[in-house]
């Protein structure tokens, strides 16, 4: 056997084997696979992650009142639609934690939960407004979602709770290419960035401190080895194709 055609074959064999593989292991390209193995009724333990307001969060605040004319007051000509949909008034937590409301001042919000920034803040303006109602949401609290990927970008979630598997829905799920197995999730901290890997394939997710995401998350899909193996072979063939058209295109002009 020659050397050109051996190449032939192995290049050949290089596009039939991830193939081969993925149809002969499904398992290792499906989400929680090993949970099929478990009894019915079995239970995973799971923490719930309620997101905190923190300094540096930009809030979108809508509030309401039987006193239209004190409604009005705290609304203001400010008020536009937020990046959340709802006409809100924007609202930067500062350094020390502090947002500045009308007539109220200074108001302490940073540590508290959604619901709870809502219920204190109605109860100090009851002061000023009656039966008032408050609406708080998250306008910059995003995740990033890049990769093998249907579509990659920034997502902005208002309430603050999002799951991995929640976000690569956003991103219309990773493509048949990407590597289930070894997902990366990068997270800012004080002074450092933290990361790990997430095998999407094992139940063990549930368990993980990032599978409740925080605001700045960053997920990287990686392509599978199949995929690296096929671009790096079809880019060898398309230089061996291109040196010999232009070989040829030499000849014929010569």
């Amino acid at each position: 056997m020659d050397k050109e055609c051996f190449s032939k074959k192995r290049w050949l064999w290089s596009l039939l084997v991830p193939v081969i593989l993925c149809s002969c292991n499904p398992n290792r390209y499906n989400y929680l696979s090993d949970m099929q193995r478990m009894k019915r009724g079995s239970r995973i333990p799971y923490t719930n992650h309620v997101p905190k307001i923190k300094p540096g969060h930009q809030l979108c605040i809508s509030i309401n009142s039987l006193n239209k004319e004190g409604t009005a007051f705290f609304r203001g000509s400010r008020e536009r639609e937020g990046a959340t949909g709802i006409e809100c008034l924007t609202f930067l937590v500062n350094d020390n934690g502090l947002i500045h409301l009308p007539l109220v001042g200074n108001f302490k919000i940073s540590g508290l939960s959604i619901p709870q920034s809502q219920d204190s803040i109605a109860t100090v303006l009851q002061k000023y407004l009656r039966d008032p109602t408050v609406k708080v949401q998250f306008e910059n609290y995003s995740v990033s979602v890049l990769g093998d990927v249907n579509q990659p970008g920034i997502y902005t979630v208002a309430h603050g709770e999002i799951t991995i598997l929640e976000a690569l829905a956003m991103a219309g799920d990773v493509t048949q290419f990407a590597d289930r197995r070894n997902l990366l999730v990068t997270r800012e901290m004080p002074n450092k960035v933290a990361f790990t890997r997430i095998d999407m394939t094992s139940k063990k997710l549930f368990k993980s401190n990032y599978f409740n995401l925080q605001s700045g998350d960053v997920i990287y899909v990686p392509s599978n080895k199949g995929r690296i193996a096929n671009s790096k072979n079809l880019m060898e063939f398309g230089s061996i194709l291109i040196g010999t058209l232009t070989l040829v295109a030499i000849i014929v002009t010569r």
